[in-house]
């Protein structure tokens, strides 16, 4: 069953792949007859190609190619708010690969910077989404998800009262959308981010996270995600309410706390099976560990979550400031490793916060300053560091160039030609057949090796035919060409005299003599075969000649007894015709007067039951009227 449904898949893999190609060959040539001199153009036709490929590229996960096509298709259709929406939604997942790329890139040239013009693109093609999108329920329908759309855009470019006040719409105005919950969660967590901020109303935006997150908490008739449920929203709704500072949501945080904890043991996280010893207590042991805070950062780096990422890699990082001492004492300077600083930096780096995330990129540049990945980042977020590293680079080669001349002088070049030479000729007497030594010896000492090289190699290549030809003849001994091809490289001059193939001859002039004395002797057995087959061929012509000829007498006596016996049968027949004649007018006088008897018997039947019937009547009658007499009397 498996077996046939991975074959159902890879069928419809294989025809949605010829499909796709199909599509883009076919919208290719029609945009090229476009392209050429002399050709009317007609702007609907290729408004829909250049739309439908840029639909086609994103499909695939071709963002480039995509955003070209809705870029062109923009000039066609600038009043077309789906258009609009896939240029926006192209230009996101454009920029979000590109910031991929940015956390393994290694030291070289800056990356170009006007990659955050991607986002400025989606920014502005979802405005016009939503600007020329018509007046309809699918439009109100699609509406919270571009604003959702929008949201995340600002949440990824640092706009986070943005981002607020689009999903503060979407909680206000579209309480039955189906991404209502994780609208909120997004909400509380820019919320949370925002009251880390200086100078913002902690206390006013805590207060309204705990409220947010006490509705999410609460069940809903129609259905919502399992947003309060998850773990994520458990520790945000516990971080939440433990900040707030009011003793009802410090024991909320509590709880939440150690469902939190419960879960992610259950679920087998190796942070939380580290702390589960059976206790109580044992979620505040987990919660103010740092290698839990960092395990858990790392996961909402995964799960698109920055903001909440980078207040838990701060809070990693005071807590190991905290047990700064502790950890100097065991001899560690800097308790925050290389890959921690990295991930920190670049997270903070996503959310557009270049400040705390150049801090950090330094702090890893100070323990590793020539890694490639941290002076690749640094190099491409700040110019002086580019500038710093492009002076380094320089002078490293420069350093280099100089040594290089200093020591690849002309006498030093003979001497290690000399020493390389004599080294490959000692290896050539170990490994004689070395094809890359060879090679070596013959182009650097040509005027000694060549002509000998050029002999072995011809020696050897003989030596690989001859082996082949021998192996063929293995394979294929009675086959003409081949004996005869062996036979010529028998006689060639560079075959030695000890290779099989030498031997051949004489083999096939014994083989010639035995076959012909095996021809002669199967011959005399066929002629033997054929006389004994011959004769009994004979003996059995007899045989049928001799039954034959019993055949025809027996059949002439069976037709002479034939011919009696039919006699002495119609004579019998005519016999019993006369007797059956007298027979018959003997049995026809007695039938006359059977019938007769029968039938003056049939009337003597019926007349007695006429008279009995007449006797009954009678009879009847009788009692009738003494029973009527009777029943007159009583009367009286």
């Amino acid at each position: 069953l498996l077996e046939g449904t991975e074959r159902k898949r890879k069928a419809r893999r294989n025809w949605r792949n010829g499909f796709l190609k199909v599509t883009f060959r076919r919208y290719g040539a029609i945009l090229a007859e476009f392209d050429k001199e002399g050709v009317d153009e007609d702007v609907k036709t290729r408004s829909k190609c250049v739309y439908r490929l840029g639909v086609l590229h994103y499909e695939e996960g071709e963002w480039p190619e995509a955003c070209e096509r809705f870029k062109e298709a923009s000039k066609f259709r600038d009043r077309d708010h789906r258009m609009w929406r896939m240029y926006g939604k192209a230009s996101i997942a454009l920029f979000e690969s590109l910031d991929a790329e940015d956390q393994n890139h290694t030291e070289g040239e800056p990356r170009d910077s006007t990659r955050h013009q991607h986002l400025e693109v989606a920014h502005k093609a979802l405005h016009e989404a939503m600007k020329n999108a018509p007046m309809g329920v699918e439009t109100f329908v699609g509406l919270p998800e571009s604003f959702y759309e929008l949201a995340r855009l600002y949440e990824r470019y640092g706009a986070f009262e943005g981002a607020m006040e689009l999903l503060g719409k979407i909680t206000e105005y579209f309480p039955h959308w189906k991404g209502y919950d994780e609208a909120m969660f997004r909400c509380v967590c820019v919320m949370k981010h925002l009251a880390n901020l200086p100078g913002s109303p902690f206390r006013t935006l805590l207060e309204k996270c705990v409220e947010f997150c006490d509705s999410m908490m609460e069940e809903r008739p129609e259905g919502n995600s399992k947003i309060s449920n998850s773990e994520e929203f458990l520790l945000v709704y516990a971080q939440v309410c433990e900040r707030e500072g009011s003793y009802m949501n410090g024991e909320k945080a509590k709880v939440a706390f150690q469902q939190a904890f419960e879960k992610r043991v259950e679920a087998g996280k190796a942070d939380a099976l580290e702390f589960n010893e059976g206790k109580r207590d044992d979620w505040k042991k987990w919660i103010d560990s740092p290698t839990t805070t960092l395990a858990l950062a790392r996961e909402r780096v995964e799960q698109g979550y920055v903001t909440l990422a980078a207040e838990l890699f701060q809070d990693t990082v005071a807590t190991l400031s905290q047990r700064a001492d502790r950890y100097r004492a065991m001899g560690i300077e800097n308790p925050i490793d290389f890959d921690t600083l990295i991930d920190i930096a670049f997270n903070y780096a996503r959310i557009q916060d270049m400040e705390t995330a150049m801090h950090y990129a330094k702090q890893a540049y100070e323990l590793k300053p020539f890694n490639p990945r941290i002076r690749g980042l640094l190099g491409s977020w700040d110019l002086e560091f580019h500038a710093f590293f492009k002076k380094q680079q320089d002078a490293a080669f420069g350093l280099q160039k100089i040594w290089r001349m200093r020591v690849w002088s002309a006498e030093y070049y003979q001497r290690h030609y000399e020493h390389c030479i004599t080294t490959w000729e000692t290896e050539l007497r170990v490994h004689h057949w070395d094809f890359e030594i060879r090679s070596k010896l013959t182009y650097f000492k040509k005027h000694k090796w060549r002509g000998y090289m050029w002999e072995l190699g011809m020696k050897q290549r003989h030596y690989k035919k001859c082996a082949k030809m021998f192996s063929k003849y293995k394979r294929h001994p009675f086959d003409l060409e081949c004996r005869a091809e062996a036979l010529e490289l028998a006689d060639h001059r560079l075959t030695p005299p000890e290779h099989s193939l030498k031997t051949l001859a004489a083999i096939f002039e014994e083989e010639h003599k035995s076959a012909g004395l095996m021809q002669r002797q199967y011959r005399r057995l066929c002629a033997a075969r054929r006389i004994a087959a011959l004769k009994d061929a004979r003996k059995i012509e007899i045989e049928a000649m001799r039954q034959r000829r019993a055949w025809q007498i027996q059949c002439s006596w069976r037709q002479h007894y034939a011919r009696v016996v039919t006699q002495a049968r119609r004579e019998h027949h005519a016999a019993c015709l006369h007797l059956a004649k007298v027979l018959q007018k003997t049995f026809r006088a007695k039938q006359g007067a059977w019938h007769q008897l029968q039938r003056l018997q049939e009337e003597h039947r019926l007349e007695q039951e006429r008279l009995a019937k007449e006797a009954g009547a009678l009879k009847f009658q009788t009692i009738w009227r003494a029973y009527l007499a009777r029943k007159l009397v009583k009367t009286w």
